[in-house]
């Protein structure tokens, strides 16, 4: 789907959004949170989200892990 028909869909349950690069480009500035999966670690790897974070309140991490962390984003 287009972002534009998000708004016709007349949903009321949550929607995920899961990339591609260009897919998180076109989303990004619709949602009202994202969740986010935070390697510590460096890995090669084709798709990146674009910077996001400046229209978005601090994170706050809601899970923790040995290899990585879950972090929500919330706007403000």
């Amino acid at each position: 789907h287009h972002p534009d028909e998000l708004k016709t869909l007349n949903l009321t349950t949550d929607l995920f959004i899961i990339g591609g690069a260009v897919i998180y480009e076109h989303f990004l500035p619709l949602v009202e949170e994202v969740l986010l999966s935070y390697v510590h670690e460096p890995h090669e790897g084709d798709t990146l989200l674009p910077e996001f974070e400046n229209g978005f309140a601090p994170p706050e991490v809601i899970e923790t892990y040995p290899e990585f962390e879950i972090r929500r984003y919330r706007r403000p």
